[in-house]
């Protein structure tokens, strides 16, 4: 068996390696992305499967080709553009590989759970009933689909992680719902380690506004100075963060369940999103996320379309909006003509959102005219909405303990570090706040509004659904706290960074 799952983490890693490539480019990140955009690939497999008739590897084989031939034209024509978009300074190799095998050795550390076999009851149920129904083909999926007697089994859940275990059964040569439990639990370390990576990448862009400013003055910084702490705090805390994800699963995170996959990779959209430097690889990492996210539970769709709305409002070109207007009086004709072409552009961006939510809808659309709904909505609320509002609430603060130490911190960061923030090209917190508030507000509306008995669901499944509003908080006191601390040291250093000055991103296009 183990064989087998080599070979399938290879089956993923292989076909995925240059669509990763066109998303994040060389960044340190790409280890991670790797097998998860493999894991997008079968997905897109599995549906075009439920669709379509044909095999599960006729639709894997036609999905690795084409990914691959489009995923080599991005990468080509990036490379021949005549004016290539300024890239911020990369890790030397010496910082990549410590990244790299500080997130991995902790992740193999968890992982070390899986010696002892464990199998959840939704793994069994839901999960690998599924893959059994993706390996089994087209007339096998689309009929075990449709029968309501497998209505336990949420039939509209969509198909990710199912399709990665029945890549797992090719690879074995067999139904062996152990490799199967295995790669899920594989894919959940993978999707916090693009997290953790994202946290880590904080202190490059710090790096890179340094290097711009040190090239302006003409004064050597000494970059040890407060490169390495910086640095080694951004890693330690990733690596914190990727261990809070395996510490809120528990035994979600090694027993074949998706909550943490989808938590992981919701998380990862965020940074790269919301919280990094607005650039095209880090909104590509966003949407590679998000849409993870969005095929591997139905909680993940809707964060997923919310993360990549307010990705496309964040990227609205504000400031030179402002400035056009502002030199209107001197020059009209001008002024509008570069305003509509500002305009045109963010339009542009938000037609790409646009575009970038249809793989984590196309399945829910599907499952809806498929007629193969969840079972959550099927009649009213049993009993008052008040109560079972109240007992949401109830359920939700016990896994909220962070929350006023989070709001502590966050109210004196964006005190003391707020141009700090600015400085660094660093996305407002309030994104991140944003994503957390909506999430919350709409599990509570769920539990609320939803058809079933309202304590079994909430001991049943709130300790799972909770953990992605965890996570958030976590990222967010981690980021704080680099900058927190990028600061004490600019502070102290005599080649002090001048904190009022204009963010990277202006001084790169000096």
């Amino acid at each position: 068996m183990i064989t087998g799952v080599v070979l399938c983490m290879v089956m993923l890693c292989v076909p995925g390696l240059i669509p990763a490539v066109a998303v994040c480019g060389r960044s340190v990140a790409v280890v991670f992305i790797c097998p998860i955009t493999g894991a997008l690939l079968c997905a897109i497999a599995a549906t075009a499967e439920f669709v379509l008739p044909g095999s599960f590897t006729l639709w894997l084989v036609v999905t690795w080709i084409l990914s691959n031939a489009l995923a080599i034209g991005v990468v080509v024509t990036r490379k021949r553009r005549p004016t290539p978009t300024p890239q911020l300074l990369r890790f030397n190799t010496l910082t990549s590989i410590a990244i790299v095998a500080s997130v991995t050795t902790v992740g193999v550390w968890f992982l070390l759970a899986l010696k002892a076999p464990m199998m959840g009851f939704d793994t069994q149920a839901i999960w690998m009933l599924h893959a059994m129904f993706i390996y089994g083909g087209h007339h096998r999926l689309e009929a075990d689909l449709h029968n309501r007697a497998y209505g336990f089994s949420n039939r509209d859940y969509p198909p990710l992680l199912p399709s990665v275990s029945a890549l797992s059964f090719i690879a074995v040569g067999k139904i062996d719902p152990r490799a199967g439990v295995i790669m899920t639990a594989l894919l959940n370390a993978c999707a916090l380690g693009v997290a953790a990576c994202g946290i880590a990448l904080v202190p490059q862009h710090f790096q890179e506004t340094k290097r711009l400013r040190d090239s302006s003055t003409k004064h050597r910084l000494p970059q040890e100075t407060l490169r390495w702490p910086t640095q080694s705090l951004a890693v330690v805390l990733g690596v914190a963060v990727l261990a809070a994800g395996f510490g809120l699963a528990g035994e979600y995170a090694i027993n074949g369940y998706a909550d943490l996959m989808w938590a992981a990779a919701a998380t990862g959209a965020v940074v790269f999103g919301l919280v990094l430097p607005t650039k095209r690889t880090n909104a590509a990492m966003a949407w590679a996320l998000s849409t993870t996210a969005a095929l591997t539970k139905n909680e993940g769709l809707p964060v997923a379309l919310v993360v990549i709305g307010l990705i496309a409002v964040r990227y609205i070109p504000r400031d030179r909006w402002i400035g056009e207007a502002r030199r209107s009086a001197r020059s009209l004709e001008t002024s509008t003509s570069s305003l509509r072409t500002e305009v045109r552009l963010w339009v542009r961006r938000c037609t790409v959102a646009a575009v970038m939510a249809i793989p984590g809808a196309s399945w829910a659309a599907i499952a809806f005219a498929y007629g193969i709904n969840n079972v959550f909505f099927k009649s009213g609320p049993p009993g008052p909405a008040s109560a079972r509002a109240s007992a949401t609430v109830t359920e939700m603060t016990h896994y909220l303990h962070v929350l006023p130490t989070a709001v502590v911190v966050l109210v004196i960061s964006a005190l003391c570090l707020r141009q700090t923030r600015r400085t660094f090209d660093l996305g407002n917190s309030a994104w991140l706040w944003s994503v957390f508030t909506i999430y919350v507000l709409t599990l509570l509306a769920t539990y609320t509004l939803g058809s079933l008995p309202i304590h079994w669901w909430l001991y049943t499944s709130i300790e799972r659904t909770m953990i992605f509003p965890q996570l958030l908080i976590f990222t967010d006191i981690a980021v704080w706290a680099v900058l927190g601390l990028t600061r004490l040291l600019a502070r102290d250093s005599s080649s002090a960074l001048e904190i009022n000055d204009r963010p990277v991103t202006e001084v790169a296009h000096l």
